[in-house]
C-alpha cells in the first residue's frame, strides 16, 4: 500500500469513529431528556406485587376504602380501593391493580411500571391523592350509593 492509501485509511477511520461517538453521545443525551421529561425517579421499576398490602398507613384504612368518584355528575364511580385491589371503574379490561400503601404514599403495580402517589388526607367523605407528575392532587368524592 502506499502512503496515501493509508492516509486515506487512517482519515475515514477517524471519520466513521467520529459518527459513532457522536451517534452514541446524541443517542445518551436524548435518553437523559426522555428521563429527566419523565422524572423516571419517581416511577419504581415493576418488580410484579404478590398482593396488596398496607405498611403502617398515616390514614385509618376505613377512611381509604370504599368506593370514590372525582364528581357526583359522573355516570360510573372513578376508584374502587379494598384490601384485596385499587380498582378503576369504567376501565376497558381489567382495572385491578394490585397496592402497596406505605404511610402517606401509594403504590400501584401496573403492567410495566409502578405508579406512586401521595395521599394528602384520607376523612369519611373525601380522599385526596397526588399521583405522580399530576400537576394538582385528585380530590375523590365517596360514592353515594
Amino acid at each position: 500500500m502506499t502512503s496515501e492509501t493509508n492516509h486515506k485509511i487512517l482519515l475515514l477511520s477517524f471519520v466513521v469513529f467520529g459518527v459513532l461517538f457522536y451517534s452514541c453521545k446524541n443517542n445518551q443525551t436524548q435518553q437523559d431528556n426522555f428521563e429527566s421529561k419523565l422524572n423516571l425517579k419517581d416511577y419504581l421499576p415493576n418488580k410484579r406485587f404478590g398482593k396488596s398490602e398496607i405498611l403502617n398507613s398515616k390514614f385509618n384504612t376505613k377512611f381509604i376504602f370504599g368506593t370514590w368518584t372525582l364528581s357526583y355528575d359522573e355516570p360510573a364511580c372513578s376508584y374502587i380501593i379494598n384490601e384485596k385491589c385499587f380498582s378503576f371503574c369504567d376501565y376497558d379490561g381489567n382495572g385491578e391493580r394490585l397496592y402497596k400503601i406505605v404511610g402517606d404514599s401509594i403504590f400501584l403495580d401496573n403492567p410495566y411500571l409502578i405508579f406512586k402517589g401521595k395521599i394528602l388526607g384520607a376523612t369519611g367523605d373525601t380522599l385526596i391523592i397526588h399521583w405522580q407528575n399530576n400537576q394538582i392532587p385528585e380530590t375523590l368524592l365517596r360514592w353515594k350509593d
